[in-house]
């Protein structure tokens, strides 16, 4: 499955004018280089932080999506998963910025 999206990690930052002072928004962004760094910008502290998470929500699906199909395959581990999911939820509700 090809990803249309820009990769992550993302990162919600405080938006800030072209002379430093804060602009009152957020901005989500990303370190690839390929499609550049901006990925959006909101007004709100807790939504920018929800996008940010965002690649680290798909890739916990993905893994728990992978286990809920094939439980039993070699080398599997539930547990890293469930720590996967346990820190998206964290990104998406606590956030770092």
């Amino acid at each position: 499955m090809q990803n249309n999206f820009t990769p992550g990690p993302w990162r919600a930052e405080l938006a800030l004018t072209f002379d430093g002072r804060a602009a009152g928004s957020y901005d989500v962004l990303s370190d690839d280089e390929k499609r550049g760094r901006y990925i959006c910008e909101t007004q709100s502290k807790a939504d920018a932080t929800l996008i940010a998470a965002a690649p680290a929500m798909l890739a916990a699906l993905r893994e728990a999506l992978e286990l809920l199909n094939n439980p039993d395959a070699d080398g599997f581990d539930a547990l890293r998963v469930e720590r996967e999911i346990e820190a998206a939820i964290r990104a998406a509700t606590e956030g770092a910025i």
